[in-house]
């Protein structure tokens, strides 16, 4: 039989007033897992969230598991609910229950000199930077979780950042700094075109979380079943009919090998929250497919699924 093995990280207390600091907003799975990276590392983190998120983290233990099997480590992290110093970079990231209100209370002389990404499924950039008057970058995180509250398991795939970024740009050379010379295992890419970039990694994320959450079946009876493959396909085309222009440089098969590639584990952000009875990726989720869609773009299967979610858990 074989056990985990278990460690501690138990850094210092941050000091206040200390520039070097990198704030990660959004006490979520990918929140965690690059503060667990990065704190690792010895950089300086302070995960901030709402007061009732930040009430539920600080002083307590979260385990990670890495994709070294038989390994996990138990991190504490600071939390709070307000940025109170200088920080170097500003994570944003996937979709944080901070809210733009909170963020928007952020005077822009604090963040001035910081780096600020925003690591989202919808592509968060342009909001955030008319909510803080400040560049913002768009990016995208090609990994997956699974979290239950007090354990986070890394599922495996491409552990690396994509921003949307010109290789030479500045920003793009620090945060490479920042994540590839300290030994955080997680991989910078660039490419400028945000919307292939955003497209690319939108629609296997959107096919796996509508077709797993309204079907209740796991990625692999789905794939592994003649109806499964043709509701992904059928999915997979009418998400790529909604990117309408930026669809030419889309390639289906890479989408379909991307929906193929999530760990078979996987559960949906969509599925988790709606077990709380919590609609608000939902209601985000259709409302996208809804102002993206017209009468030359078929959705047909996406609205039929979006349907039997909200049947399923209004019931």
């Amino acid at each position: 039989m074989f056990f985990a093995k278990n460690f501690h990280n138990t850094l210092s207390k941050p000091v206040e007033n200390d520039s070097s600091a990198i704030y990660i907003a959004g006490m979520n799975p990918l929140g965690f897992f690059l503060a667990s990276r990065l704190q690792n590392a010895g950089h300086r983190v302070i995960l901030i969230d709402t007061p009732k998120a930040a009430e539920t983290y600080t002083g307590h233990e979260l385990n990670i598991k890495t994709e070294t099997p038989f390994r996990q480590t138990g991190f504490l992290f600071d939390c709070r609910y307000e940025i109170k110093e200088n920080p170097r970079f500003l994570l944003i990231c996937g979709n944080p229950d901070t809210s733009f209100s909170q963020l928007a209370a952020i005077p822009p002389s604090k963040l001035q000199k910081t780096v600020i990404v925003s690591i989202s499924a919808f592509s968060e950039g342009d909001k955030l930077m008319e909510t803080l008057r400040l560049p913002v970058i768009n990016a995208y995180f090609g990994s997956w979780f699974k979290f239950n509250g007090t354990r986070l398991e890394f599922l495996g795939g491409d552990a690396s950042l994509t921003l949307s970024l010109d290789n030479v740009d500045e920003r793009a050379k620090a945060i490479r700094g920042l994540f590839e010379k300290t030994k955080t295992d997680i991989r910078i890419n660039c490419s400028y075109d945000d919307r292939r970039n955003f497209w690319e990694f939108f629609i296997p994320w959107a096919a796996v979380s509508l077709c797993r959450t309204a079907t209740g079946k796991n990625i692999l009876s789905l794939t592994g079943e003649d109806a499964g493959r043709r509701l992904f396909d059928a999915c997979l085309r009418e998400l790529i009919s909604l990117a309408g222009p930026d669809a030419v440089n889309l390639e289906y098969n890479d989408l379909l090998r991307s929906v193929y590639n999530i760990p078979d584990s996987f559960v949906p952000e969509l599925s988790e929250q709606l077990k709380k009875h919590d609609f608000k990726l939902l209601s985000r989720l259709s409302a996208f497919i809804g102002s993206h869609a017209d009468i030359n773009k078929p959705t047909q299967e996406l609205r039929r699924l979006l349907k039997t979610v909200y049947d399923k858990n209004l019931a």
